[in-house]
């Protein structure tokens, strides 16, 4: 018996009423270096329950209430609950307690696959440049709540060294198995995968998309769609190809910094990007792209001219605009359906030559050979004043006209003439567009101070 003496005092009435269990001493059966009762196993997981006491002790285990058979100091648990041990030390001390509240949580699914990277470094080893990234989907089951790291054998995957694989990992043999550990980062529960690694050796194939520098500056970079390049580089694969670009073969490998189906060319006139072909999430191939812009031919793409309507059939000559470079290295197609450099015309229309050069690549030159003529004088009109005569001409014509009264050198454009003098004088109409001049006398007749006028 346990017994508390009192003395020097006394007591008249006894000890008031208590609650035994609190003298109770509280041990951790946990012992996992954590403040708590409480314990997280996973699935398939045990763990072993200490009580640490005098060997003396007489000890009872209970699992939710219920007494369990185990009397030792040690139980193995694999199941969730709440445990309990209670400890009679048998040594006159108070009995010992000790508690655990056990949870179970499910192992992640993970899968086991098989991820084929191209070899395209120019040696057959079998080595080369993994993105471990893109096949974690296809690990996880696409859960994408759970965490993946890679790890070259089991035992580092099971103890979460700091050494695991990076995501861009270069292999050391084909084909090589790596471990892959994935874990619910909310339970700490994981499970471990095995990732086959093969590569296969290809000889990259090498095509050019070739586009002429037609976006109106010729200066060797041009807007380039990418996607009407994928029937050159995909040209011997079938139809559920993946296609995507990249500016180097190591970005292809690793499927990083993919560039956008319309992309500038950043090298002048000419650039080599890569072509990454993916079959299922397997690399089937890289194709080296250049990229090729080669410049138009550079003419003189507008002009007017105009033909003389009076000198017909006589012919004027229109030439495909080249000014002074060899007209020997283009070829040409006229609206005319000719094909020399210069063709003869002697009708007033729209004329077009497309003009190519050796790269295959055209200019259009537009040709607009107006209709000009000589004039048609159809009137002169004298007007009478007392002191001033005046001449005016009146033509009709396609052409642009000027005016001269007596003089072939100097015209005007006004087809009125003042101050005119009595006596004989000759109207000039000349055509602008050198159709030629036309003229007429005409005789202004003072007469008793009245000016009268007789045409010729």
């Amino acid at each position: 018996n346990v017994a508390i003496n009192l003395a020097p005092n006394e007591s008249a009435q006894g000890l008031p009423p208590f609650i035994q269990s609190l003298f109770n001493t509280e041990i951790d059966i946990i012992q996992n270096n954590e403040s708590s009762s409480n314990l997280a196993l996973c699935e398939g997981e045990t763990y072993t329950l200490f009580a640490d006491v005098p060997p003396t002790s007489s000890i009872i285990w209970y699992r939710d209430g219920v007494e369990l058979s185990e009397d030792s100091m040690e139980l193995e648990i694999d199941s969730e609950g709440h445990y309990e041990v209670y400890i009679e030390p048998n040594n006159g001390d108070c009995p010992i307690e000790g508690e655990a509240y056990v949870s179970i949580s499910p192992i992640p699914e993970s899968y086991p696959a098989t991820l084929i990277q191209c070899d395209i470094d120019g040696t057959d080893d079998g080595i080369t440049l993994f993105d471990l990234e893109e096949i974690i989907g296809e690990i996880t089951g696409f859960n994408q709540s759970l965490q993946v790291s890679f790890y070259s054998d089991v035992q580092s995957a099971e103890e979460s060294r700091l050494n695991a694989l990076p995501f861009d990992y270069r292999n050391n043999s084909s084909p090589q198995i790596i471990y892959a550990k994935v874990q619910d980062p909310s339970t700490g529960c994981y499970s471990i995968s095995e990732l086959t690694l093969e590569s296969q050796f290809l000889e990259p194939e090498v095509v050019t998309l070739t586009e002429c520098d037609t976006d109106g500056i010729d200066d060797g970079f041009f807007t380039f769609n990418l996607n009407s390049a994928n029937t050159l580089v995909a040209a011997n694969e079938d139809s559920n190809i993946d296609i995507t670009y990249f500016r180097n073969s190591e970005d292809a490998l690793l499927e990083i910094n993919q560039l956008p189906s319309t992309y500038i060319n950043e090298t002048q006139g000419n650039q080599q990007i890569f072509a990454r072909l993916e079959n299922e999430n397997s690399c089937s191939g890289i194709v080296k792209l250049n990229l090729a812009v080669n410049p138009i031919p550079d003419i003189k793409t507008e002009e007017e001219l105009l033909y003389c309507l009076n000198y017909f059939p006589e012919t004027i000559t229109l030439d495909a605009g080249l000014g002074n470079k060899s007209e020997t290295n283009y070829t040409y197609l006229w609206s005319t359906g000719e094909t020399t450099p210069k063709i003869e015309v002697n009708e007033p229309k729209v004329y077009t030559v497309e003009v190519f050069n050796t790269f295959g690549c055209s200019e259009t030159r537009t040709i607009r050979v107006l209709p000009s003529n000589i004039a048609t004088i159809t009137n002169i009109e004298v007007e009478n004043a007392s002191n001033n005569n005046t001449i005016s001409v009146l033509v009709s014509g396609e052409g642009d006209y000027e005016y001269s009264l007596d003089d072939t050198e100097v015209f005007q454009d006004e087809n009125l003439f003042d101050q005119v003098r009595p006596g004989l004088h000759t109207v000039y109409v000349r055509d602008k567009n050198g159709c030629g001049i036309i003229e007429q006398r005409v005789s202004v007749i003072l007469f008793l101070s009245m000016i009268a006028m007789v045409n010729f």
